[in-house]
């Protein structure tokens, strides 16, 4: 089976400070710093030299020089038929030159927004939230009908046209929109139609939607407490004062939302089955 691999350094291997060292040198150097920076990790497969020359527009015996040169330096390991790989290193080997000049670079980037940070605050911003026992909003996994699915996906995939690989509309899928609209139609009593239904990837991408149209940075959303968090993360990443308005068995307290911050420009809710409490809004409140 032939492996293809896409090759890191094919845009950026000559640096204003390499300029009139050979070529093998340069792109020694580039893996050098691409080891150093944790662009490349530890047991990362590097592209294969043919893939390299073909990239770089060099000889393979040059990119084979530079492979070599970094073998011999400890930093990469090559295995007959399987390739080049980043090396562990060592314990106690002392860190690689170039890595000081990367960590400078780093003092350069720019300060992220507020909108950023406040994204970042979010516990699941980094890392996947794991499974436990009655975690909300995770359904067992080892359930999902996954021979389906890959059964339905080959089939959609083999199907003729372009209508899957090429960019869709902004709004979803025609199909998917009017399979939604006559679902909400039939389930929930409304009015819709494809034309009025917007796809989006989650929760939190279509509250910041809303809340980027209908409100301006410093207005003020009342969200419902308990409530889900995510979306107050969304809420002040967009730029919003979010208020917090108990809930009681008849869904958010708006008389009491009216008394804390009568000017409130939006307000998030689940009406229908109140998160995480299960209560149902009151048709008084709606």
């Amino acid at each position: 089976m032939v492996k293809h691999a896409t090759s890191l350094f094919s845009v950026d291997v000559i640096h204003p400070d390499m300029t009139g060292r050979p070529a093998h040198a340069r792109i020694s150097e580039r893996i050098r710093i691409a080891i150093a920076s944790g662009a490349l990790a530890q047991k990362a497969r590097l592209p294969s030299s043919r893939t390299l020359a073909r990239d770089l527009g060099v000889a393979r015996n040059t990119v084979d020089e530079a492979l070599g040169q970094l073998v011999a330096e400890g930093l990469i390991v090559r295995r007959r038929g399987a390739g080049s790989f980043v090396a562990k290193p060592e314990p106690g080997s002392r860190p690689l030159p170039a890595a000081r000049r990367v960590a400078g670079r780093s003092v350069l980037r720019s300060r992220i927004s507020k909108r950023a940070q406040a994204l970042q605050s979010y516990p699941g911003h980094r890392q996947p939230i794991r499974a436990v026992p009655f975690t909300p909003s995770l359904p067992p996994s080892e359930f999902f009908p996954r021979k389906t699915w890959k059964r339905l996906l080959s089939r959609e995939a083999a199907r003729s046209g372009n209508a899957y690989w090429e960019y869709g509309a902004s709004n979803g899928l025609p199909a998917l929109r009017e399979a939604i609209a006559a679902h909400a139609t039939a389930m929930r009593g409304t009015r819709a139609s494809a034309d009025q239904v917007l796809v989006t990837t989650s929760t939190q991408q279509a509250v910041e939607l809303a809340a980027k149209v209908l409100a301006d940075p410093g207005d003020c959303c009342w969200v419902e407490t308990p409530g889900y968090q995510p979306v107050q993360h969304v809420l002040r990443a967009a730029g919003m004062e979010v208020v917090q308005i108990p809930v009681d068995r008849q869904g958010l307290n708006v008389d009491l939302g009216l008394t804390v911050q009568p000017h409130a420009r939006l307000a998030y809710v689940t009406p229908s089955h109140q998160y995480p409490m299960g209560y149902e809004m009151s048709p008084a409140r709606c």
